[in-house]
């Protein structure tokens, strides 16, 4: 006869254990709450509460009458570290009273109905796989069949595996709902463009706006790219300029990279504006220091006029367009600032 207290003890010491490592498991999704979004591998590590149970379900069962209140209580105890991963809350902090609510009628139930689930299915698999009673160790343990390690090594493979599966998913659903959207709004002519957009049209490519510091898991460089399709197969269509705010049609852009109005820039650091100064070995990025001896007072773009276009050093070209400045390389490169300092976009010749 097997020895019951002692497997009572490892099924309670795998749930203590098990409930502690998932605690740790957690803690990412906990501590990034809000919109800087946890990588989503976290948030499927949060799933995994149900992995001690099955792993304690190999020493004890239903049988012993202290083992369903062993579960209740394992149960609601991850229950209540779990609702402390809501990730798409504001404010960012969690607020016991709030975890507590969500526990009693959301995550408790929840857990409690997989507790018990899980300790019917492991029971019912463990009940197949030993066709023969357990034997015992001469220190009183189960002594592990192949059946059994298969089973063990299944539940380690479901625990590594399943937090990247549920990114993989989880991605797959954003991913199509941003084309779906795409699709939708290109239809009805109501395209948005978020962020950092680039397209090819009449032997242009087009890059518009900034890189969006927003996480979004892809959903709007999704989106672009699907927009972007369209314009490709189907051309930029009238509306278009709307949907981009200040950005001009193509046709525009490609007269201004053959614009004879534009001044040639002779000397450098060539101030444009308080906040768009043209640097010869510069970069399209934000300075605040001095840069190539030139004390800037406050920030300012410096635009890179060299190893663009043709990778040679082509003469630099400046105008002022409406409320724009247009900073152009040759006649390969053409980049679109505000007076202050915002770069909407920049062109250049497809290859």
């Amino acid at each position: 006869m097997l020895h019951h207290s002692r497997r009572t003890d490892l099924s309670c010491a795998v749930l203590a254990v098990g409930g502690v490592i998932y605690a740790l498991l957690c803690w990412p999704a906990i501590s990034n709450r809000g919109y800087q979004f946890v990588d989503l591998a976290w948030l499927g590590a949060a799933q995994l509460w149900f992995v001690p149970v099955a792993l304690s379900a190999i020493f004890d069962d239903l049988g012993n009458r202290r083992r369903k209140w062993h579960l209740t209580a394992y149960a609601l105890a991850t229950a209540f570290i779990n609702s402390a991963t809501l990730h798409n809350l504001i404010p960012f902090s969690n607020n016991v009273l709030f975890m507590f609510v969500t526990t009693l009628i959301g995550y408790g139930p929840l857990h409690l109905l997989g507790t018990f689930l899980t300790e019917w299915i492991m029971q019912a698999i463990l009940r197949r796989t030993l066709t023969d009673p357990p034997q015992e160790t001469a220190a009183g343990l189960p002594q592990l069949s192949l059946g059994l390690w298969f089973v063990v090594f299944s539940l380690l493979c479901v625990t590594v595996g399943f937090p990247f599966a549920f990114r993989s998913f989880v991605l797959g659903l954003v991913h199509q709902q941003a084309q779906a959207r795409a699709d939708r709004d290109w239809q009805n002519q109501s395209v948005g463009i978020f962020g950092k957009f680039s397209y090819e049209d009449d032997g242009l490519r087009v890059q518009v706006g900034r890189e969006s510091q927003m996480q979004d898991r892809g959903y709007h460089r999704v989106y672009n790219q699907r927009i972007a399709e369209h314009i490709r197969h189907e051309g930029l269509p009238s509306y278009f300029g709307k949907g981009i705010g200040a950005i001009r049609q193509t046709k525009t852009f490609q007269s201004w990279l053959d614009d004879p109005k534009f001044e040639k820039v002779t000397s450098f650091p060539y101030v444009v504006s308080r906040a768009v100064t043209v640097l010869q070995d510069g970069s399209v990025e934000h300075i605040e220091t001095e840069v190539n001896g030139y004390n800037a007072m406050g920030p300012i773009i410096a635009v890179n006029t060299r190893n663009l276009g043709s990778g040679t050093s082509l003469p630099v070209y400046v105008r002022r367009v409406d409320r724009f400045i247009a900073v152009r390389h040759g006649n390969e490169w053409l980049g679109l600032f505000t007076e202050d300092g915002f770069h909407v976009g920049t062109v250049t010749r497809a290859k």
